[in-house]
């Protein structure tokens, strides 16, 4: 798979050279991030090297043609790397957080490929820790029986990007932006679809978003929703959201099978006390309403963080983030692309994240 990037690269970085391409512009980019994790879930200390306490590391490749009238075209290529091991991430892709061609017009832009979801642009625009970091909302995970980790946020994890899809984003009209999302039936997954309403006027940002992936038979779902956003009051800047995650995947036509479904309902800040120093605070409170649920497993997630720019490119990082568990639940919190630790028994989940990220 290293190969292969190499060898994507080195074409991209030729075609680039190319006089064909004198009038476009094309743009090489990424991110590293690594992080120390040290976490505690009952059972001793687990420290861990990731990549992708933040943010995932990346490789990208953007570019843009002028075809004159208000046409242009575009493309997006992106691979995910877990640079802490020089592997490649989202099972291996070449291209796995993004792949897409489309056509950009003065009536909005037309996009084709593996994309981001409309639905996640607005999950991501309401967490105060932009979804990395210990205590963001992508973060929670939990143990499941035979003592693995996974995420608790099934249908995000299976719809944040998305493979044969088609997606419409309108121009933005007095700050308001719409997205649709068609995904046509290929391979073991169904059809998928989607929607988004965004505003960005000023000091406010708010929008709501619906996504949903029917599995190979076409009976079972996972569905994802959210409404949130977040307001700037001079130097603090606030969050709220609330993100409703179900997985039906499970059902066939015979009947049976369980629903899974979490609530996520979080408010959050982020001051900036100097150019360089941010402060980050979150309190999300987690709700399991799946079919199967034995007793109370609802639970709060508390988590503090701060960023310190060193330069327009680098920046460090530390969070900080608690989970209680009680009446045989088993949260934990994880990083930007791995899951946290296995929790023991009713244990207090704890989570220290410090880290490093350099954008090129």
């Amino acid at each position: 798979m290293t190969r292969r990037l190499i060898a994507a690269t080195c074409a991209v970085t030729a075609l680039i050279s190319l006089p064909a391409f004198s009038q476009s512009n094309v743009s090489v980019y990424g991110v590293l991030d690594t992080a120390l994790d040290f976490s505690n879930q009952g059972d001793g200390t687990l420290s861990r090297l990731q990549s992708g306490g933040a943010y995932g590391s990346r490789l990208g490749f953007r570019g843009s043609e002028d075809l004159g009238g208000g046409l242009k075209a575009i493309f997006t290529m992106e691979a995910g790397i877990g640079h802490d091991t020089g592997t490649l991430q989202q099972g291996g892709r070449l291209f796995g957080r993004q792949s897409f061609v489309g056509m950009g017009t003065p009536y909005g832009t037309l996009t084709m490929g593996r994309q981001y979801s409309p639905q996640f642009y607005v999950f991501s625009d309401s967490d105060a820790f932009g979804l990395g970091h210990a205590p963001g909302l992508m973060m929670i995970t939990r143990t499941n029986a035979t003592g693995g980790t996974g995420f608790i946020l099934n249908s995000i994890a299976n719809t944040s990007r998305l493979d044969n899809t088609i997606i419409y984003e309108s121009p933005t009209i007095n700050g308001f932006k719409g997205r649709a999302l068609y995904g046509t039936k290929e391979g073991t997954l169904g059809h998928a679809s989607g929607a988004s309403g965004h505003y960005a006027n000023g000091p406010l940002i708010a929008g709501v978003g619906y996504t949903q992936l029917k599995d190979g038979d076409g009976v079972g779902k996972w569905k994802a929703l959210t409404v949130g956003g977040s307001y700037l009051i001079g130097n603090t800047k606030v969050f709220a959201g609330y993100t409703r995650d179900t997985d039906d995947s499970s059902r066939t036509p015979a009947g049976g099978g369980a629903s899974l479904r979490f609530d996520l309902t979080n408010i959050g800040i982020q001051y900036t006390v100097s150019a360089a120093l941010q402060l980050l605070a979150q309190v999300t409170n987690v709700q399991d309403k799946s079919s199967n649920e034995v007793g109370d497993r609802d639970s709060m997630v508390f988590g503090v963080g701060a960023k310190y720019t060193l330069s327009k490119r680098t920046t460090l990082y530390t969070s900080f983030g608690t989970i209680d568990n009680n009446n045989g639940s088993a949260y934990s919190l994880g990083g930007g692309l791995y899951t946290g630790g296995p929790v023991s028994g009713d244990a207090r989940a704890k989570t220290l994240a410090v880290g490093m990220v350099h954008f090129f």
